[in-house]
C-alpha cells in the first residue's frame, strides 16, 4: 500500500508548516487528487486514520477532492475528457492529446489552530 507512504509525506509537510506557524493542532487537511494519479482515495483515507495518531493532526479531518482527467488536443486545440488508457485520442479530430489535469496529488489547504 503506497498510500501509507504518501500520507506520511503529506503529514510531514503539514506538520512542518504547522510548526512554522506555531500551531497547537491541525484541524483539516484538504488534498486534490487526480483520477490518473494511481492513488486510491479509500486507501489514502484509511492510511490517514492510522498515520495521524499521536501527531498534531490526530483530530484532523481529511478532505479528498477528486479531479477528473482533462486533456488538450495538440492538433485542433479542443479540451476533452480522455478515455481511460494510455493513449489520449481527441474525440473531435482523432489527434494526439496531452494531459492537462488528472495526475495531481496536491495539498490544497491546511487549517490549523
Amino acid at each position: 500500500m503506497h498510500e501509507l507512504s504518501i500520507i506520511n509525506d503529506v503529514l510531514d509537510s503539514c506538520l512542518s508548516a504547522a510548526a512554522l506557524e506555531g500551531a497547537g493542532q491541525i484541524n483539516r487537511i484538504r488534498l486534490k487528487i487526480g483520477e490518473r494519479s494511481g492513488v486510491s482515495l479509500d486507501a489514502l483515507g484509511f492510511a490517514f486514520e492510522v498515520a495521524r495518531i499521536g501527531t498534531l493532526a490526530e483530530g484532523a479531518q481529511l478532505d479528498l477532492v477528486a479531479l477528473k482527467a482533462e486533456a488538450l488536443c495538440l492538433e485542433c486545440g479542443q479540451v476533452f475528457r480522455p478515455e481511460m488508457g494510455l493513449f489520449l485520442e481527441c474525440p473531435h479530430c482523432q489527434g494526439v492529446g496531452q494531459l492537462r489535469q488528472g495526475q495531481e496529488l496536491l495539498i490544497d489547504s491546511l487549517e490549523i489552530q
